[in-house]
């Protein structure tokens, strides 16, 4: 985790890396590299990094982690039942994704 001066860093980094990725064949790139199977002691670590960087809660996830066999399948993994209540109230806006909204139109 990033300390608190290095925040703009790691923000400018990330915005470089999400233009850098809207890039087609880079983009393609990515999609195919996050399916390639590659050994599990490697994926774990992986999946743990992206995780502390992102804070994912991985209490949440319904599989252990050695039942991913691809980055992606993790990152369209299932969830434990109830991990994440659903807000019934119509007032809400309600996004289910593991992201910050950070505009709305």
């Amino acid at each position: 985790m990033a300390t608190r001066a290095g925040r703009p860093l790691l923000a400018r980094s990330e915005k470089v890396l999400v233009q850098t990725a809207s890039v087609p064949a880079l983009s393609h790139l990515m999609g195919w590299l996050c399916d390639r199977r590659v050994p599990q002691p490697l994926l774990k670590v992986v999946i743990e990094r992206f995780s502390q960087a992102y804070h994912v809660d991985l209490t949440e996830v319904a599989e252990p982690l050695s039942a991913f066999d691809t980055f992606n399948a993790f990152f369209t993994r299932q969830l434990k039942p109830n991990a994440r209540p659903v807000d019934e109230d119509p007032a809400v806006v309600v996004s289910p994704v593991d992201a910050k909204l950070q505009t709305l139109c």
